[in-house]
C-alpha cells in the first residue's frame, strides 16, 4: 500500500514515544487531535468567507468588507474566550473585551452596511449573553436563595417610595 507510511491506522503511537514519534503521529492522516480541530476550524472559516464572497460580493471582501470584519471579529472573540478560559475567567468576558477593542482600533473603518446591521447584531449579542448567563446558573443555589429576591425587592420599593415622597419637598426652591 502506498499510503501506509502516512496513515495513523498503519502506524500506531508506541507506548513510550519520543518527541519525533509524537510529531510524526500528529501529522499523519486522517487528521486527529489538536491539529484536526485547528485544521477543521480553519477550513470552516475559509469556506464561510468564500461562500459569503460568492453570495454578497464587495460586502465580504477583505480587508474592509462588513462580513469579512464580522468573521474576523468572531474568530478573535473565540480565541480571546479560549484564552480567558485558560486563566479561569468566563470566556464571555474575553469575547466582550475583544469586541470593545476591535471597535476602538484606529483605522478600522466600518461602512454603511455595518451601521445598519449594528443594531441587529447588538440585540442578538444581548440575547446570547443573557442565555449563556442563564444557562450558567446553579439551580440548587437558586432554590436556596429563593426568598432573598423578595426581601431585596421590598427594600427597593420602600426606598423608591421614600425618594418619591421626600424629593418634591427637598427640590422646592
Amino acid at each position: 500500500m502506498t499510503m501506509g507510511p502516512i496513515l495513523v491506522s498503519e502506524n500506531p503511537l508506541p507506548s513510550d514515544p519520543s518527541k519525533k514519534d509524537k510529531i510524526l503521529h500528529a501529522v499523519r492522516c486522517p487528521p486527529h487531535g489538536r491539529i484536526a480541530r485547528l485544521l477543521t476550524l480553519a477550513i470552516v472559516i475559509f469556506t464561510l468567507w468564500g461562500t459569503c464572497m460568492s453570495m454578497f460580493g464587495d460586502v465580504a471582501t477583505a480587508p474592509s468588507g462588513t462580513i469579512f470584519i464580522l468573521i474576523i471579529l468572531v474568530v478573535f472573540a473565540m480565541i480571546a474566550g479560549w484564552l480567558f478560559s485558560l486563566i479561569n475567567l468566563p470566556p464571555l468576558l474575553g469575547m466582550l473585551i475583544t469586541g470593545i477593542v476591535i471597535k476602538n482600533i484606529p483605522g478600522m473603518v466600518f461602512d454603511e452596511y455595518w451601521t445598519k446591521a449594528s443594531g441587529l447584531l447588538r440585540g442578538i449579542a444581548l440575547v446570547v449573553i443573557l442565555m449563556r448567563a442563564g444557562l450558567g446558573l446553579d439551580p440548587q443555589a437558586l432554590r436556596r436563595l429563593s426568598g432573598k429576591e423578595k426581601e431585596l425587592g421590598n427594600r427597593c420599593q420602600v426606598s423608591a417610595w421614600q425618594s418619591a415622597t421626600i424629593s418634591p419637598g427637598l427640590c422646592r426652591c
